[in-house]
């Protein structure tokens, strides 16, 4: 296959879908935004994104473009140029497609996507969706990295989700597959299923998540993995000044030689007092990680280690004023005779059509996901 047969796979579907729609005449360009953003952080140094977005949109069709420039580029911050076509089949049923071309330095990556899917809002929804991603290595740079090859990635699933008086339920199915060119033992095969559900009553909401998965690797067995993840949410309001958040996962993971792992977290915010101009978030978490190593002829040789658990607190105060938002955090966290202490700041305001942002985390934030370092971000609507 060519290098641009998958975009233009994207391309070419893009054009049809325009080329057919009869309301054309009445299409409503959107001149969508710009965003610009410069960032530092210790250890990666300086990098400057910046992202246009526009788009062409129709009661019966949706044509989104993407631009994004990373400078420098990496594996988590590719430079990008995407495109997107939604058109509705009839009623709630729509159907469209993506076509992505991204870049880094030493590779290339060209993907397509094409779904079927329902939005009713009522009592059900749903989506039929396939994948396709190559990664391609410019004949120039094969020399980059013995670990770096090229590879096929395809991806299909489908997923529904019902609605009855206040309950949801979401059920999934997708299957993946990743087939290097060279390094043929680091090919696999995954299957997941996730199912789940959500409940909202009298200030209560209730949110239960559950996963399954398993991989298969040809041409190396020991690679072979299975495991599930558990995660739960529940918020109580319990007056208009006060509101508990407690939520909590299990990750269980089994591969190679009955080889395990599991992690589990639990975390607390309560928010008091609380109202629309300043809210303040007292917050603790808990996490613990265990590893074990069964031998197959002797179920009674079990080796366990038992990672230190982790502890953190926080304190998280937010403000509104004229046109502008303040978030502040200070936490500290505990593990074995290590202690972590950190502050974050940041600031969001808006004015017409300009929003920007600043943000001082050279620790992250209470939640290990927070991001990291020292950024300004500008973002125009046009």
């Amino acid at each position: 296959m060519k290098k641009g047969t998958l975009l233009f796979k994207g391309l070419l579907l893009v054009g049809g879908l325009i080329l057919i729609n009869p309301g054309a005449a009445e299409a409503a360009w959107q001149p969508g935004n710009l965003t610009w953003k410069n960032k530092y952080q210790e250890g990666e140094g300086f990098y400057t994104r910046a992202a246009y977005n526009f788009g062409y949109r129709i009661p019966d069709l949706r044509w989104n473009w993407r631009l994004v420039y990373n400078e420098p580029s990496a594996d988590d911050r590719l430079s990008l140029l995407q495109t997107e076509v939604r058109k509705r089949a009839k009623g709630n049923w729509w159907y469209g497609g993506r076509g992505r071309f991204s870049t880094q330095p030493v590779c290339n990556y060209l993907a397509t996507r094409f779904f079927l899917e329902n939005t009713s809002r009522r009592n059900w929804s749903g989506r039929l969706w396939g994948e396709e991603e190559r990664r391609v290595i410019p004949g120039k740079r094969t020399h980059v990295s013995s670990r770096l090859d090229e590879y096929s990635y395809h991806e299909a699933g489908a997923r529904i989700r019902l609605r009855r008086a206040g309950f949801s339920w979401l059920g999934e199915l997708k299957g993946r597959q990743k087939e290097y060119r060279r390094l043929t033992k680091n090919s696999w095969r995954k299957l997941q299923l996730e199912t789940g559900g959500e409940h909202r009553s009298a200030g209560h909401f209730f949110s239960l998540r559950y996963r399954e998965s398993t991989g298969v690797y040809p041409g190396d067995a020991w690679k072979n993995e299975w495991g599930n993840y558990w995660n739960f949410r529940w918020e109580w309001k319990i007056n208009d000044r006060t509101h508990l958040v407690a939520r909590g996962s299990r990750l269980f993971r089994e591969w190679g030689e009955n080889k395990q792992r599991e992690e589990w977290e639990i975390t607390g915010i309560l928010e008091y007092p609380r109202s629309p101009e300043m809210t303040t978030g007292w917050m603790l978490a808990y996490r613990q990680a265990v590893r074990r190593d069964y031998w197959e002829y002797d179920p009674d040789d079990e080796v366990e280690e038992r990672e230190e658990p982790g502890f953190r607190a926080g304190l998280r105060w937010q403000r509104v004023f004229p046109g502008c938002r303040v978030r502040i955090e200070l936490f500290r966290h505990w593990k074995a005779e290590q202690v972590r202490e950190g502050a974050l700041l940041v600031l969001r305001g808006e004015k017409k059509k300009w929003r920007w942002q600043l943000g001082i985390a050279p620790w992250g934030g209470f939640n290990s996901s927070a991001e990291k370092g020292y950024w300004v971000e500008t973002r125009y609507y046009f």
